[in-house]
């Protein structure tokens, strides 16, 4: 590669940072936006709470193509309302780092060049920036995933002490709602601030608690909130039958959670298996490697 190439490359490195800072930059807010982004959200309308949408990085996702958003974050929205991230700062996330991967090849190329006086195709560093741009822009969604995976499985064992909580309050003489009520509050963590918020929400819109319940599965795509609110349409007002029916479902949720929990062990002892099964392989090929080596150079 020459001195001219080389300086092509970081000329317009240089100038894509400055693009990505100037594009980072927070802009002022009209007051009408400032206004509109006070009104109180109305009842059941998103009851898992949002992240910091006020940083730069959110600045950076608010001027992602919206087309591009919707294509690429088909099943990520529920994965950060589950989080408390928001889509602008998640499209921020993965722009920034689509930009710093696609500015590192041709900086590290262009300095290689400078420096050592090496010679490189141009076609390295141009494949190079495109594959580590995609990559950058598609890491964020694979965390995203594994955190939201991780998070689910919390809320559903949260849920089951949820239920049990709420049956020992109702064989107590406390109704479904003040049942559902202490049982939420005797919980700490993020799945029980959850549950805490889906019932002010509910107090507050003047609708059943399981209704906002359902929303709340519906917005983190947890099937257990949304059969929850299902069973409880069903039930009578009757505490004995309520009692049951939640008896009934905390007992199927147990054994779901108790298969999931051998699944995941049973995953990991294979894994297990297999990097000792590498290990010993790896091993035996060193051993046999070198009496392979004198068979070979004996033989005519």
């Amino acid at each position: 590669m020459t001195t001219g190439v080389a300086a092509l490359l970081g000329a317009c490195a240089g100038v894509a940072l400055f693009l990505g800072v100037v594009a980072a930059m927070p802009r002022r807010r009209s007051l009408a936006a400032m206004l509109a982004g006070l009104r109180a959200p109305s009842a059941l309308e998103a009851i898992a709470l949002p992240g910091e949408s006020s940083r730069w990085v959110a600045e950076l996702g608010r001027r992602t193509n919206a087309a591009a958003a919707r294509l690429l974050l088909s099943s990520v929205p529920a994965d950060l309302r589950l989080l408390g991230r928001t889509v602008d700062r998640h499209l921020g996330e993965k722009t920034l780092l689509a930009i710093v991967g696609a500015l590192l090849v041709p900086a590290v190329t262009a300095a290689i060049a400078l420096g050592g006086g090496v010679t490189i195709p141009f076609a390295i560093p141009l494949w190079g920036s495109v594959l580590m741009a995609l990559g950058g822009f598609v890491l964020p969604d694979v965390g995203v995933r594994g955190d939201a995976l991780a998070r689910r499985r919390d809320v559903r064992h949260a849920f089951g002490s949820f239920l049990d909580l709420a049956i020992v309050n109702l064989a107590g003489g406390a109704g479904i709602e003040g049942a559902m009520t202490y049982a939420a509050r005797s919980g700490k963590g993020p799945a029980f601030s959850l549950f805490r918020r889906a019932l002010d929400v509910a107090r507050i819109a003047n609708v059943p608690p399981w209704e906002a319940f359902d929303q709340l599965g519906q917005e983190v795509d947890i099937e257990e909130l949304s059969d929850f609110a299902a069973q409880m349409r069903l039930a009578s007002v009757d505490g004995a039958r309520v009692r049951q029916s939640l008896e009934a479902m905390a007992s199927s949720l147990r054994g779901q959670l108790l298969a999931d929990t051998e699944e995941r062990d049973h995953h990991a002892t294979v894994l297990m298996i297999l990097a000792v099964a590498l290990m010993v392989g790896g091993y035996l090929i060193l051993l046999i490697y070198p009496q392979l080596e004198r068979i070979t150079a004996a033989s005519p």
